[in-house]
């Protein structure tokens, strides 16, 4: 019992936390919109590491790697956790829309009116198939690189320049140097803002569930 409290420490106290500031905000309702700083507080801070962190990791991991045969493994890994990541969240997230229904009860022509205007944006906004195999995995400026709601676009540059500095060879070694201690203060980073994760989520879920109901 001590070793699996010891290893599980952390999760069950994030789960009790976020179960206590879901009842708080069922409790409260509305006027559980006080915790909002709080919550937006501990999800902005992560946010903010999130760029730097998948930057000096992807890198690191990369540039630091002694045969480049392995790279072929490593990407194939990858794409293969995508995938099935994407396929099963995918499937839970239908699975729990048919169970859960979240519209119900909700006003119909307010969902109309929403696919109407998505409708119309797409209709102006309408690009070929190859552009937007571009857009989707690069930019046109690397200041958005910078952006969160860029991932996929970061993780390629990332890999790209891994790539480049383990074929730059002793030359690049200072910058895969840096890029492994960047990782590993981004790592000691998160750890840090982590410790605020009970608090943080419990806001979060309080001010969710005040809102929007058990």
């Amino acid at each position: 019992m001590k070793s699996f409290w010891k290893n599980y420490k952390s999760s069950i106290i994030l789960i009790l936390a976020i179960i206590l500031g879901g009842i708080v905000g069922a409790i409260m309702g509305a006027k559980a919109d006080i915790f909002k700083p709080v919550g937006d507080l501990f999800l902005n801070l992560l946010f903010m590491t999130l760029v730097p962190l998948v930057f000096f990791s992807v890198t690191s991991a990369i540039s630091n790697m002694g045969e480049m045969k392995r790279l072929g493994k490593i990407l194939k890994n990858i794409v293969l956790v995508f995938a099935m990541t994407a396929i099963i969240s995918s499937i839970i997230g239908i699975i729990g829309v048919i169970i859960i229904n979240p519209t119900k009860g909700l006003n119909p022509d307010m969902f109309a009116n929403l696919m109407q205007s998505s409708v119309e944006k797409v209709d102006t906004e309408k690009v070929g198939l190859l552009q937007q195999l571009v857009n989707t995995v690069t930019v046109s400026d690397f200041k958005d690189l910078l952006s969160k709601a860029n991932m996929l676009q970061l993780i390629i540059f990332s890999i790209l320049v891994g790539i480049a500095t383990a074929m730059a060879g002793e030359i690049a070694k200072p910058i895969a140097t840096f890029t492994q201690a960047g990782a590993a203060v981004m790592m000691k980073l998160v750890n840090l803002i982590m410790k605020l994760a009970p608090i943080g989520l419990g806001c979060y879920f309080a001010t969710v569930i005040g809102e929007l109901g058990p």
